[in-house]
């Protein structure tokens, strides 16, 4: 794995791709080596193995954090809120390159349940386009929610944060619900054997009691939609009574601490995104200094796999 910088087309990039707030961009970018792809493939289909689902309809986020041998060690599988694609898209046709993206892999129709996630939602429809993703000859659409629920007869993207627990067929990503929990993570932590993709320590309730988890840890809620339980460090939380109840009833995981990889001082973070198992594109997060938890409004740079 490889951090340099980028010259990108300023033309090229999004303004904004999070409800009205400006788009902040690097040239900062991650080059990522083909064994570390091939790597990916395997954890993600692990994952299905063990959650017991199949890959079709599946899209994955993978938030992971690189360490100075080049590793990586993987935070999050995100399978319900899979959001980014047209972030990724539009960082690396600035930087000039095509993503290697089989077009029959996307749904036509795409939607959302939040206005906010309309502007990366229409920057998603546009690069895909460049793409020729479209079903029966028509190129991708954004339709309204409602068309969504009661009119669509094909399988329809939802994009960022929703909740639907029914098995609909036409839901995409597929099985979100059911990949989503972070309980999953916590085997494949226990499972996983992998060279330069790790996976961290990752508890549940199920697996350790309160009193067994190690002192460094963050605790994570279980499914990407319950804010009821904020992330939060345990050197944060003193008695941590309600982080403790919250773990002890299963609505949290514990994941082991790492270090974070800093480049010019400040946290950079790698999201990937993926079609089924197959890593397609993904982008860098570069953090504010003494960032601790790095989310999307930190700065965004390409990520690009390596022909190797």
């Amino acid at each position: 794995m490889i951090f340099r910088d980028f010259q990108l087309n300023a033309s090229v990039i999004a303004p904004c791709i999070y409800a009205s707030a400006h788009h902040r961009t690097t040239t900062l970018g991650a080059v990522v080596s083909s064994s570390v792809q091939d790597e990916l493939r395997c954890l993600l289909r692990q994952l299905l193995d063990v959650a017991g689902v199949g890959s079709e309809g599946t899209f994955f986020r993978v938030d992971a954090y690189p360490d100075a041998s080049g590793l990586l060690n993987v935070l999050e599988v995100n399978a319900h809120f899979v959001d980014g694609w047209g972030t990724a898209l539009n960082l690396a046709r600035a930087a000039g390159y095509r993503v290697a993206l089989d077009p029959t892999c996307f749904p036509r129709l795409w939607t959302s349940e939040e206005d906010v996630y309309l502007p990366e939602l229409q920057l998603t429809h546009d690069e895909l386009a460049r793409y020729g993703v479209q079903g029966g000859g028509q190129p991708p659409r954004i339709i309204e929610r409602r068309e969504a629920l009661n009119g669509a007869n094909e399988p329809v993207y939802w994009y960022g944060r929703f909740r639907r627990f029914d098995e609909s067929p036409h839901i995409r990503p597929a099985s979100g619900d059911r990949l989503d929990d972070k309980g999953l993570l916590s085997d494949l932590s226990l499972l996983w054997e992998g060279n330069e993709v790790l996976v961290p320590m990752t508890y549940g309730c199920e697996v350790a009691s309160w009193g067994e988890l190690p002192r460094a840890v963050v605790f994570k809620p279980r499914r990407k939609y319950d804010t009821n339980s904020p992330v939060q460090f345990r050197s944060d939380i003193g008695r941590g009574r309600e982080a403790r109840q919250a773990y002890d009833e299963g609505e949290t995981v514990a994941q082991e601490v790492l270090t974070r990889y800093l480049v010019a001082n400040r946290p950079v973070q790698l999201v990937i995104m993926c079609a089924g198992t197959e890593p397609l594109t993904g982008y860098l997060q570069h953090a504010d200094e003494g960032t601790r938890i790095i989310n999307d409004d930190s700065e965004h740079g390409p990520l690009i796999f390596a022909d190797e």
